[in-house]
C-alpha cells in the first residue's frame, strides 16, 4: 500500500510538473526605485537611523537598542535611539569579542569571545546588559535562536554536521540532544523543529524531543551516497509546510511535506536550487535557481508543487529575507528587493529600495518586546551599503 501511495505521489508530480511548465510565467526585472518601504507598505515607518564609528562591527538589535563591538573589539554596547549608551560592558580578559547576535523577539543576546582561532566563550544576556550565562566555545555547537526566542538550536554549518541539541536560552539547560551527526535543523511552527540526518527527514516536538514522524530519503533520491552535498529545509511559521531539498551534483530534487509527514511533491531541476523561505499561511514556497549563464528566483505552490512565475534576478541568501503573505523582501546586489503578490501568487508589483542591505530581521511590538503575535510588527535592520557605517531601523506591521 506503502508502495503504491509513493507511486501516485511520482506520477502526480510528473503530471503537474508538465502543466507547471505550460502556465508558469517568465518575469524580466525591472523594479522602480523607492526611499523609503512606506512607499510600498502603507503602516511601514522609519523608526531610527544612527551611523557608527569606522572599525566597529556590524551590529544588531535588542529590544532596548541596537547591539555592536567597537573597532578594538574589547567593548560591547547598545545604544537608544538617540545614541545615548545604554549599557555597555568589556570583553573578558585576554579576549576579542568577534560577533553579536540578538534573538527575533530582541530579549537575548549572544556574544562570541575569542582567546585564539580554537579557544573562547559563548555569553548569553538579557537585553539590558545583565549576563545569565556562559559556555566554553568547544563544548557547543553553533547555535540559532528559535522563532519566539525561548529556545536555542544547534544549527550546522555547511559541509560540517552536528548533533540535534535544544536548551533553554534564559537557562542553558538542556532541554535534549540527539547525539549524530544532523546536516540541517530548522525551528517549525512555534513548538517544533524538523532535521535531516543519516539520510532521513524528522519532525520533533521542540521541548521534549518526542518524535513526531520521520520520512527516508531513499524516495527523495534513490541511491543516496557519494556526491551529495548539501540538504536544505524550509518551513512555514504556521507549522502546516515543509520544503527539503537534496543536491546532487548540478541536479536538486525537492519534496514538499505536511505538518503530519505526509509527501504532498516532488520536482527535479537541472541547476542548484536554494530554499530561500516558506509563506506564514503556508501557501507558497520561493527558491533560486543557479545554472550557468542564468539565475532566476521562483515561487511555488507549495501544495503541489506548481511553479507559479520565475523572475530573471539574483538575490542573497543570507538568512535574512523576509517571507510575508503578500510581499517577499530580499537582499540582493544593489539594495533590496520588495515583491508583491496577489493571493494566488501571481507577481503585481516590484520595488528597489537601493543601496540598503538587510542585516537583521525581529517581531517587535514597537520597539518592544511582545509575545503577542497579533500586535508585532516586523523589524528591518537595513544597512547603507555604500558608506557600511550607517543604519535604518524600519518596521511593518505584519
Amino acid at each position: 500500500m506503502e508502495t503504491l501511495k509513493r507511486f501516485a505521489i511520482i506520477i502526480t508530480f510528473l503530471l503537474s510538473t508538465g502543466l507547471s511548465d505550460i502556465s508558469s510565467a517568465q518575469h524580466t526585472l525591472n523594479p522602480r526605485s523607492i526611499t523609503q518601504l512606506n512607499e510600498v507598505f502603507d503602516n511601514a515607518e522609519r523608526e531610527w537611523t544612527y551611523t557608527i564609528s569606522d572599525g566597529d562591527r556590524p551590529p544588531s538589535l535588542s529590544d532596548v537598542g541596537l547591539v555592536f563591538v567597537t573597532g578594538d573589539s574589547d567593548i560591547i554596547q547598545t545604544i537608544d535611539r538617540d545614541g545615548a549608551i545604554v549599557w555597555e560592558k568589556r570583553s573578558p580578559e585576554g579576549m576579542a569579542t568577534v560577533d553579536v547576535q540578538t534573538s527575533s523577539d530582541g530579549r537575548f543576546v549572544r556574544l562570541v569571545h575569542l582567546r585564539n582561532e580554537k579557544n573562547g566563550t559563548v555569553e548569553l544576556l538579557t537585553s539590558d546588559g545583565q549576563t545569565l550565562w556562559t559556555k566554553d566555545l568547544n563544548s557547543l555547537p553553533k547555535t540559532q535562536f528559535s522563532r519566539s526566542g525561548d529556545y536555542m538550536l544547534s544549527d550546522p554549518i555547511i559541509l560540517f554536521s552536528t548533533p540535534v541539541i535544544v536548551f533553554e536560552t534564559r537557562t542553558g539547560h538542556d532541554l535534549w540532544r540527539r547525539d549524530g551527526k544532523a546536516v540541517a535543523v530548522r525551528g517549525w511552527g512555534e513548538n517544533k523543529l524538523a532535521y535531516v540526518e543519516n539520510n532521513t527527514i524528522s519532525s520533533a516536538d521542540l521541548t521534549n524531543g518526542r518524535t513526531l514522524w520521520s520520512y527516508p530519503f531513499d524516495v527523495l533520491l534513490p541511491g543516496v551516497g557519494p556526491g551529495v552535498k548539501v540538504w536544505d529545509i524550509v518551513s512555514s511559521e504556521n507549522g502546516r509546510k515543509l520544503a527539503v531539498s537534496v543536491r546532487k551534483r548540478q541536479t536538486t530534487r525537492t519534496g514538499g511535506f505536511d505538518q503530519a509527514g505526509n509527501l504532498l511533491w516532488m520536482q527535479d531541476v537541472d541547476g542548484v536550487e536554494t530554499l530561500l523561505g516558506i509563506t506564514p499561511d503556508g501557501r507558497f514556497l520561493t527558491s533560486m535557481v543557479y545554472r550557468p549563464g542564468k539565475t532566476q528566483l521562483k515561487l511555488i505552490d507549495a501544495d503541489t508543487g506548481t511553479e507559479i512565475w520565475t523572475l530573471l534576478a539574483r538575490v542573497y541568501d543570507v538568512g535574512f529575507n523576509v517571507i510575508m503573505n503578500d510581499r517577499l523582501i530580499f537582499s540582493k546586489k544593489g539594495g533590496t528587493l520588495i515583491l508583491t503578490i496577489d493571493s494566488s501568487g501571481r507577481l503585481r508589483d516590484q520595488a528597489l529600495l537601493p543601496r540598503m542591505s538587510i542585516e537583521y530581521v525581529g517581531l517587535r511590538s514597537g520597539l518592544s518586546s511582545s509575545q503577542n503575535q497579533a500586535s508585532q510588527r516586523t523589524v528591518l535592520l537595513l544597512e547603507d551599503v555604500q558608506s557600511e557605517r550607517t543604519f535604518f531601523i524600519e518596521s511593518i506591521e505584519r
